[in-house]
């Protein structure tokens, strides 16, 4: 038993290891104060949930990476673009699938929380005639 808790610390360590490495490299990403807390209370709130669904189903961190990736420039721009996002259609459903599949794994709470975080976002999401989906984070 205390070697298990010897281990908690390490784990976070790595973590928080990791989380520097991936800021490093994702940059400065501004998201509008509300929408921030929105999503940070959404995973604070759901934290040890979220990480046993990640450890468990490695198929959805690599295309978190992906998605994230793939979206990376639009979401370096938002600050710039006034808190708008604008995703091409692909990666849109990319993220849609991704939500779906999370959601199918996530339990009855945490399920209801992303649902009303989604329902959020799809408040202010608009698809362009271009097929583009623009969401505008702005309050």
């Amino acid at each position: 038993e205390q070697r298990a808790s010897e281990e908690i610390p390490r784990a976070r360590q790595q973590e928080s290891d990791t989380a520097v490495i991936l800021g490093d490299l994702l940059g400065t990403i501004t998201v509008p104060q509300r929408a921030g807390k929105i999503f940070s209370d959404l995973y604070y709130r759901h934290e040890a949930e979220i990480h046993h669904i990640l450890n468990e189903n490695l198929f959805l961190v690599l295309q978190t990476i992906g998605l994230v990736a793939d979206a990376l420039p639009t979401l370096r721009l938002m600050s710039e673009r006034n808190g708008e996002l604008l995703l091409d259609s692909a990666t849109y459903a990319r993220a849609n699938n991704l939500y779906e599949e999370f959601r199918g794994l996530a339990g009855p709470q945490l399920t209801a929380d992303l649902e009303e975080t989604r329902s959020y976002l799809d408040r202010r999401t608009t698809k362009k005639d271009s097929g583009e989906v623009l969401i505008n984070l702005n309050e």
